[in-house]
């Protein structure tokens, strides 16, 4: 179920995590790290199907269960956490979310120290929500110590390396400044060709996000191949439907209509307005 999951097979994958937890559910009880784990699987498809209100109860009760069986500091109660920290996000109540991360930071940081990669991990969350809150600056503050711990910890082509430098040029971005968001952004797209491979959604993502920094510098004709491939790879993984695809859709009809291509756009405007 969880294979299928990541392969964007979300009806396959639905029916078998539901399968799951019914099974441990009767083998098990309601109280049961196994049901925490079935119910954080299930929990987390549905967010990925932007069913959030079903999605919420289902990680309140993993990370509920967890924290009751492995205690308060324990690695799977700080993962719990980022799940449901992750679904808050989703649904917009970013100081809930902010709070939920940050409980789950103290976790690590205590059980790892300040500078371990789970901590930074956690951190670029906190740095998302701060950016989604509009705040740049701190924003930015963030995803630097996440990637000086990073590359303390990491080598130079590992793929975790692209999170802060895709965080930076979002930021750069946001604040009207392509040229500075371009330079982060190719960086980060060179880390996940360089780990990933030419057909991993992730480098797909960094494609779009570097092509629509080169849109909103001028260069159409520049930038629509790195959309269209962006597009290619993440469609392929996960469908028209998921929110992935909409938001590399949306970014070639922005571009199309900048360059006065109108057909163009409405082949894309389908897909994102969906």
């Amino acid at each position: 179920g969880r294979a299928l999951r990541h392969q964007g097979k979300l009806d396959e994958a639905e029916q078998l995590l539901r399968e799951s937890l019914a099974t441990r559910r009767m083998l098990f009880g309601d109280t049961h790290e196994d049901i925490a784990h079935s119910l954080n699987n299930l929990g987390r498809l549905l967010y990925n199907r932007r069913d959030f209100v079903a999605a919420e109860p289902m990680l309140r009760e993993s990370v509920e269960i967890t924290a009751r069986i492995r205690g308060e500091y324990h690695a799977e109660t700080a993962a719990a956490l980022g799940a449901m920290g992750g679904l808050m996000i989703e649904m917009g109540r970013l100081n809930e979310a902010e709070s939920t991360f940050i409980r789950a930071q103290r976790i690590v940081r205590k059980l790892f120290g300040d500078e371990h990669v789970h901590a930074a991990g956690l951190l670029s969350s906190v740095a998302d929500i701060a950016y989604r809150k509009g705040e740049y600056a701190r924003s930015d503050s963030l995803y630097r110590r996440i990637d000086r711990i990073f590359r303390t910890n990491f080598s130079e082509s590992h793929p975790q390396l692209a999170v802060p430098a895709n965080g930076i040029g979002r930021n750069f971005m946001a604040m009207n400044q392509p040229e500075s968001a371009r330079v982060y952004l190719e960086e980060a797209l060179d880390v996940r060709r360089k780990s990933l491979g030419n057909e991993h959604w992730q480098t797909g993502i960094s494609m779009t996000n570097l092509g629509e920094s080169i849109r909103n510098l001028g260069n159409w004709a520049e930038a629509e191949p790195l959309l269209i491939e962006g597009f290619r790879l993440v469609s392929v993984q996960f469908g028209d439907a998921d929110m992935r695809t909409k938001r590399a859709a949306k970014t070639l009809v922005e571009l199309y209509q900048s360059w006065g291509k109108r057909d163009q756009a409405a082949k894309y405007l389908l897909i994102a307005e969906q």
